[in-house]
């Protein structure tokens, strides 16, 4: 008989296809909790496929286990020979002629006998169910691992207060419908939105505080919010996470999908999957979606950095509205020359942007350059109509303040105030119309008042201005060092400490400030300090040395792309020149 067909008749009647079966079986009714366990208590997805690994280990074992006890003709022992039958003949060894039996054998059973009674000692039943009950054991502390620990990207807490403090907003998206129902999906969105709500810790952003977000977009109220939209408004208001999802009909039942994606990044941190068998367990099916959603807005979405929110302005496009952020960032460290070209691609996507435009006109200003300013801040008029409040008063205080109006601008920016009463803009804003006014204790006051709601570079050089204009040099020269501490390496900070020499007529300081920055390996701080040195030149008459240093900071300014400062050191120019006798000039 061939050694296979032997193994087979082995195979039987050792019953080993009983002893594989009844493991089939149990490893199945294992896996289908295990299964339930994962999504009940929100564990990841290969917590399931770990112990199906467990089980393809453990059958080779549990088989071996099973033929080596059932027993088998080449495992011999001598209490095996003692119980066999006495009447099967045994053959007597032939005895040789000198009448001596043979030697006993020195050497005991033979080695593979030995090997597998060794076997039959390590491979028992006891110690195969020992050796399960300690593997699935590793796998329960893993889990328990898992739900309990706090470790960053390997394993966290289940309480969604980990990932969403005080502020943390979920945006939940429309599902989509493939069924034949169309009011199955909004009726499944707004089971999930109601059990959220269950939760003391993940907060639903709510319709109408998404209705005036869809209005910056430039959309209906209507708009369907499908996934993309509802990634794009959280990312606008800085809400971390977004809830979409599907229902589907799955033969007579349905099949219910959920994606928790991050926002910052519009990737799909956890995919959540529930079905139903009819319409009447399509509830039951939402409540355990939810209950997964919550789970793992707690577990797996820790990894998720909260974003900070980008401005809460009016325009129909994404792209416009991060170059606005980015511009806005340079420009609160007072470094426009960074801020100017970020907002002007801001207008290029988006020509229509009427708060980009203002802020333009006000960084143009800002780095010297008011001439180009106006018709940026009358773009900003242009569109003002299609604004939302609080933007169209900010976007008329700045054209009437352009204007000269101040009386006008002022009364904006305090419609502005009524809304928002800590709004550092337009508490700065209204402070630099006073200022203008001549109104300086109200100044100075406003001034002190921004730097207290959120600090700026802006804010520290007013209330110095303000400060130095009243005499208060002590509070001046404050500021300027906090400016100084917070924003170093401001190339205006210079031009700020120039003034203040001004302010206290200590024209040696001011020359060594100017000489600085005229120094600078950058053309434009280089370009303001020749700018400043040909000014102090003029006062002391030195009228050929200004000309000279006012023509080569005309050459910096164009290097460094500031040709609308021209303009001001050409002013400089004509009056030297008119004082030396050179109108030509």
């Amino acid at each position: 008989m061939s050694r296979f067909k032997k193994f087979i008749v082995e195979v039987h009647r050792r019953s080993i296809w009983h002893v594989l079966a009844i493991y089939l079986g149990g490893a199945w009714l294992g896996y289908e909790a295990i299964q339930s366990l994962t999504e009940g208590l929100g564990l990841p997805e290969w917590f399931p496929g770990l112990a199906v690994v467990l089980f393809i280990i453990g059958l080779p074992i549990v088989l071996a286990t099973a033929f080596i006890h059932e027993g088998g003709p080449t495992l011999r022992t001598s209490e095996s020979a003692a119980t066999e039958p006495a009447s099967v003949e045994r053959e007597t060894p032939e005895v040789p002629a000198t009448g001596r039996e043979p030697a006993a054998s020195a050497v005991g059973p033979a080695p593979a006998i030995q090997d597998r009674a060794g076997l039959a000692r390590l491979l028992t039943w006891r110690n195969a169910l020992g050796a399960g009950v300690l593997v699935f054991a590793i796998w329960g502390a893993i889990a328990a691992s898992w739900m309990l620990m706090t470790v960053p990207g390997l394993v966290v807490r289940a309480e969604a207060a980990d990932f969403f403090d005080a502020e943390g907003r979920v945006v939940v998206a429309e599902f989509e419908n493939e069924t034949d129902q169309p009011a199955l999906a909004l009726a499944i969105r707004q089971a999930i939105i109601t059990d959220l709500h269950q939760s003391e810790y993940v907060n639903v952003v709510e319709s109408f505080e998404l209705d005036e977000v869809l209005k910056r977009m430039r959309l209906a109220d209507t708009t369907h919010l499908d996934a993309d939209v509802a990634v794009e408004a959280a990312r606008r208001q800085g809400y971390p996470a977004v809830v979409a999802g599907e229902v589907a009909t799955l033969g007579t039942g349905y099949q219910l999908t959920a994606r928790i994606i991050e926002a910052a990044t519009g990737e799909v941190a956890v995919r959540l999957r529930e079905t139903a068998a009819d319409g009447s367990e399509v509830i039951p099916a939402v409540e355990r979606l939810a209950r997964l959603a919550r789970r793992h807005l707690g577990e797996s979405l820790t990894s998720l950095q909260s974003s900070q929110p980008l401005p809460s302005v009016t325009t129909s496009s994404l792209e416009a509205l991060e170059l606005y952020a980015r511009a806005g960032a340079h420009a609160n460290r007072g470094d426009f020359e960074s801020a100017i070209p970020l907002v002007q691609q801001a207008v290029e996507v988006d020509t229509a942007f009427a708060a980009a435009y203002r802020a333009l006109a006000i960084w143009l200003t800002n780095s010297g350059n008011p001439v180009a300013a106006q018709p940026n801040i009358d773009r900003a008029y242009r569109f003002a109509e299609r604004l939302l409040p609080r933007e169209r008063y900010f976007t008329a205080a700045s054209y009437h303040s352009y204007r000269g109006r101040f009386d006008s601008a002022a009364h904006y920016h305090g419609l502005v105030l009524d809304r928002s009463p800590n709004h550092r803009g337009a508490v700065n804003n209204l402070g630099d119309l006073y200022e203008r006014m001549a109104r300086y204790e109200d100044a100075l006051g406003l001034y002190r008042r921004s730097v207290e709601i959120g600090p700026s570079s802006t804010g520290y050089l007013n209330v110095a201005s303000a400060a130095r204009t009243l005499g208060k040099h002590e509070l001046a020269d404050s500021a300027l060092a906090s400016m100084l501490e917070s924003y170093p390496g401001v190339w205006h900070t210079w031009s700020t400490q120039l003034s203040n020499a001004y302010y206290a007529r200590d024209f040696e300081r001011a020359e060594q400030i100017a000489t600085d920055m005229a120094m600078h390996q950058d053309p434009w701080p280089r370009s303001f300090g020749r700018y400043s040195l040909a000014s102090l030149r003029a006062m002391h008459g030195q009228v050929g040395a200004s000309l000279a240093l006012a023509d080569t900071s005309v050459e910096f300014a164009r290097e460094s792309g500031s040709e609308t400062f021209e303009y001001s050191i050409l002013r400089l120019v004509t009056y030297a020149a008119l004082a030396a006798g050179t109108p030509e000039r």
